[in-house]
């Protein structure tokens, strides 16, 4: 199994002279089997990119998993070469949101006052694929889809190809109880329901880990450091690196791949953070790579 970067900023595409080394384009990977099905995760604006290398073999199948619909994971397919190609069968599978399915995302994305090129005008064969928390095969690879705890409903991927296993958390953030977060506190709740609420929280972050379980390769949110969530940024939802650093190792994972970098986060930092929590890995004696994410790097499994 062959995986490569495309996309690995979040939040908004972040070009520009300070983001060179880990690169600007937001959320988007490939990854191929062993038997060369193509599997892509989100369609952030690296799509655009990685669309162009598919646009010579014609006709083509690609299965693009979307962990959510918010605007930077799904901005890049409206530039997606493939998808302007008759003969060409692009399946896209994502999240039902309280109001909407993934394709009328996808089309209202492509409204004509937004975009010059409606959906009903691409000349690929669209099939979507509404998902919850599930199992499902593609060919020869076998997935497993979770949701995150982000603002609108969001899936985690785990694929599995033979005995070698990717787990994909895009956008998630650790679970805490509400009702004792700052601006809550003093305030008068039942016992009985904190301590439901509590034991909530252990089993969803239990659950978490248990997804990444001897992953392979985890793909894992990042954004912020522990003292930027912590101080205005806790249930926006992304996690703090120490969190992606913790999950990685209670779930004994071989690479941990920090993504969905910050857009005001420079290069220089992202290499000092790196150095960081690459090092913190070998102090604890640990058998895990930690590395941060960057585009057209390429891990084979």
């Amino acid at each position: 199994m062959k995986i490569r970067f495309w996309g690995v900023r979040g939040s908004i595409a972040a070009p520009g002279v300070h983001t060179v080394k880990f690169g600007g384009n937001t959320s988007c990977y490939e990854l191929i089997s062993k038997n060369g099905t193509r599997l892509i995760l989100d369609a952030g604006t690296g799509l655009r990119e990685l669309g162009q290398g598919l646009i010579a073999g014609r006709p083509t199948t690609v299965h693009l998993l979307i962990s959510h619909t918010h605007w930077d994971h799904i901005q890049g397919f409206p530039f997606f070469g493939p998808a302007f190609i008759p003969g060409n069968v692009i399946h896209l599978y994502g999240p039902v949101q309280a109001s909407r399915n993934l394709a009328s995302v996808i089309r209202m994305q492509m409204d004509y006052e937004v975009f010059p090129v409606r959906e009903a005008e691409l000349n690929a064969t669209l099939i979507y694929h509404d998902l919850g928390e599930c199992s499902f095969e593609i060919d020869d690879l076998r997935i497993r889809a979770k949701y995150t705890n982000h603002p609108v409903m969001t899936l985690s991927y785990r694929i599995e190809d033979g005995d070698k296993v990717v787990v994909y958390s895009g956008d998630t953030e650790p679970y805490y109880n509400v009702l004792h977060s700052p601006g809550r506190r003093g305030a008068r709740f039942d016992p009985d329901d904190l301590k439901e609420i509590e034991d909530e929280v252990r089993i969803q972050n239990r659950r978490h880990i248990e997804f990444c379980r001897d992953a392979d390769l985890l793909i894992h949110d990042a954004q912020y450091t522990e003292a930027e969530y912590m101080a205005n940024r806790r249930g926006w939802g992304h996690s703090p690196i120490e969190h992606a650093w913790h999950v990685g190792r209670m779930a004994e994972v071989r690479r941990l791949a920090l993504s969905h970098h910050d857009p005001t986060r420079h290069d220089n930092e992202i290499t000092e953070l790196e150095a960081r929590f690459s090092q913190m890995a070998k102090d604890a004696g640990l058998d895990m790579d930690v590395f941060f994410a960057r585009e057209s790097m390429e891990i084979q499994l």
